[in-house]
């Protein structure tokens, strides 16, 4: 059968996006509207050095694997760390794929890798073309040869905290569970560094990303530098990664991503923090879900 997508736009989606919200609730007619597959790489047009003949060009399509924690992470880290060994020849003993967590490494390397269709992240923002004041380089901002696909994966938001709060103890146990508490009880309501962190969840990285799509390109316009980049948001739920990544595979004619049907952590001791812990966590934090635009 024929794939089915639903394209709507953030300012529909992020009211509706609440503690109770499901994946399928989330795009709603008339802004939702259904199209038969996401866009294709369109050609670009170029001018040979030796003539003014024209030549298209196509895109190079990159996916880029936005990650969270309890949404597939660990999978996607070592699926694209086998990725980059196998397409660019990297290889670290870092946990984390090359470029995870620092954007001035993984723009260059998206530009040199050029066998590579596959990256991983965490935080990801756009970087603006300027930097205190200085120019970035050329690999900060030639991307018009790139057509972006940036996964956002979904998760309901009161499934997502419940097992964030259930690393905590898988992690450390009791102490784990103790160490919560000293941040969120008495009205302390101190962020935790770990999985447990509203902005950590899906709808908050999505938010900070949409806004440097926006800054971005409203630089780069003032700036004058070309032919508009090519960025489209992917939210899929997050069960269905390799399922989503298949038809990528099929739409774009891609290679698939090694490992990307992995299963990260199967095994999870019993047992959980007590419930008072994850109704504190809700009382602290859990209305700016719906304050996130």
């Amino acid at each position: 059968s024929s794939n089915i997508t639903d394209v709507t736009t953030w300012g529909d989606i992020t009211p509706r996006w609440n503690r109770t919200t499901q994946y399928t609730d989330l795009f709603v007619p008339p802004a939702t509207k259904r199209v038969p597959h996401l866009p294709t790489s369109i050609p670009i047009v170029q001018a040979t050095r030796t003539s003014s003949t024209r030549q298209n060009k196509k895109r190079k399509v990159v996916v880029m694997l936005h990650c969270g924690p309890k949404v597939g992470s660990t999978t996607l880290r070592k699926a694209c760390k086998i990725n980059l060994k196998e397409t660019c020849s990297i290889q670290n003993e870092d946990p984390f794929p090359a470029g995870y967590k620092n954007h001035t490494v993984l723009y260059p390397l998206i530009r040199s890798c050029n066998n590579t269709h596959h990256f991983c992240s965490k935080n990801l923002t756009l970087p603006l073309l300027e930097a205190g004041g200085v120019l970035l380089p050329p690999a900060y901002y030639n991307n018009m040869d790139v057509e972006f696909i940036h996964m956002f994966p979904f998760r309901n938001y009161d499934d997502w905290a419940a097992s964030a709060l259930k690393q905590q103890f898988d992690r450390g146990g009791e102490n784990g569970c103790d160490k919560l508490k000293k941040l969120f009880v008495n009205r302390k309501c101190k962020p935790s560094q770990m999985e447990l962190d509203i902005r950590q969840y899906g709808k908050a990285d999505l938010s900070r990303f949409a806004d440097s799509v926006v800054q971005r390109r409203i630089t780069m316009k003032e700036k004058k530098k070309g032919e508009e980049e090519r960025h489209t948001i992917l939210l899929y739920f997050h069960r269905d990664l390799d399922k989503t990544l298949t038809l990528l595979h099929t739409l774009y004619g891609i290679p698939l991503l090694p490992g990307s049907d992995g299963k990260g952590k199967e095994k999870r001791p019993e047992g959980t923090c007590d419930a008072s812990l994850l109704k504190t966590f809700h009382e602290c934090f859990s209305h700016q879900l719906m304050e996130l635009t």
